[in-house]
């Protein structure tokens, strides 16, 4: 592989660099750019380590531009195409507007130097034809005041198609301005666009904080009521338990009610029984008391039939003995 261009890169460029230092160290992480300046020929493998060693993201970003302006004229190109190859277009935008107008600056200082330079030559051919008007020169003389006089023409010619391309380049330029303009203009309302992007999105996040923190308040109300659920589901198994437990033991009562019903209504019978055998019994010994009775009744009127005849009134008694 190539070694690395060396020496400082153009002075427009440079100055558009300083312009957007601290947004570009804000913004773009150097790790991402490293491998696109590498497989260009900017950096070295010792840059690309020297760069991706620092600590900060900030570090990494100085440590980047600190190399690349001394890489060369191309550098700064380069720049501009890897931060739009990993998504910093709008930075990349910026960065290239700038240059365009950096550039255009420069172009206008070269204009008026090669107008100066133009003029200084003309004032030249001026003096040469009033020196040859005003005396009589040899024929050497003559010659080499073609000569200079040719070799003027030409530079004057050379600065003419000079100052037409720089005038075609102005032109140009005043449309790239436009062009320019109008992409400020875009990018200003991209800008706007971002901002109220930018707003809605802190708005967003304290939506989200505000979501997190009532979720963690219902994760919190879900675990308790799992462990309620859990506690119910014990309670409802301990009651499943006892309730098993106490059909088991009423089925057993029911079982020795049954049992013990079954023996009373034995008992039952053979009491029913033996109340008729008493009822019986009684009825007897009732029929024999009232044969007895009626009995007794006969001997009592029997005994009062006796007595009856054995008595003899008072009254007779004295009538016999008269």
């Amino acid at each position: 592989m190539a070694l690395p261009d060396k020496g400082k890169m153009k002075p427009a460029d440079e100055k558009c660099m300083k312009v957007y230092v601290m947004e570009i160290e804000d913004v773009v992480e150097a790790r991402e750019l490293t491998a696109k300046l590498f497989s260009e020929n900017i950096l070295d493998r010792e840059d690309r380590e020297k760069i991706d060693s620092g600590e900060t993201r900030k570090e990494r970003t100085r440590r980047l531009l600190d190399t690349i302006v001394m890489r060369g004229e191309r550098s700064f190109s380069v720049f501009v195409q890897a931060l739009q190859s990993r998504g910093y277009r709008d930075l990349a935008m910026k960065l290239h507007d700038t240059r365009c107008i950096y550039h255009n600056d420069d172009t206008e200082d070269l204009k008026e130097s090669l107008s100066k330079q133009m003029e200084l030559l003309i004032q030249r051919i001026d003096t040469i034809e009033s020196e040859v008007k005003m005396r009589m020169v040899t024929r050497n003389e003559t010659v080499s005041l073609s000569i200079e006089i040719k070799s003027l023409s030409l530079k004057m010619q050379t600065i003419s198609c000079t100052l037409l391309q720089i005038e075609e380049l102005s032109r140009s330029s005043k449309i790239t301005e436009e062009t320019i303009s109008d992409l400020k203009d875009k990018l200003k309302a991209k800008d706007i666009l971002l901002e109220l992007a930018r707003g809605q999105l802190v708005e967003l996040e304290s939506k989200l904080e505000t979501l997190e923190a009532e979720n963690a308040l219902l994760r919190s109300d879900v675990k308790r009521q799992d462990r309620q659920i859990r506690t119910l589901r014990r309670a409802i198994e301990d009651e499943k338990l006892r309730n098993e437990k106490m059909q088991r033991q009423a089925e057993e009562d029911r079982k020795k009610n049954e049992t013990t019903f079954h023996r009373h209504e034995k008992l039952f019978e053979e009491m029913a029984k033996q109340q008729d055998l008493i009822t019986k019994q009684r009825e007897e010994d009732k029929a024999h008391m009232q044969a007895l009775e009626h009995k007794l009744d006969q001997q009592r009127r029997q005994k009062r039939n006796v007595g009856k005849r054995n008595f003899v009134p008072r009254n007779r008694m004295e009538d016999g003995r008269k």
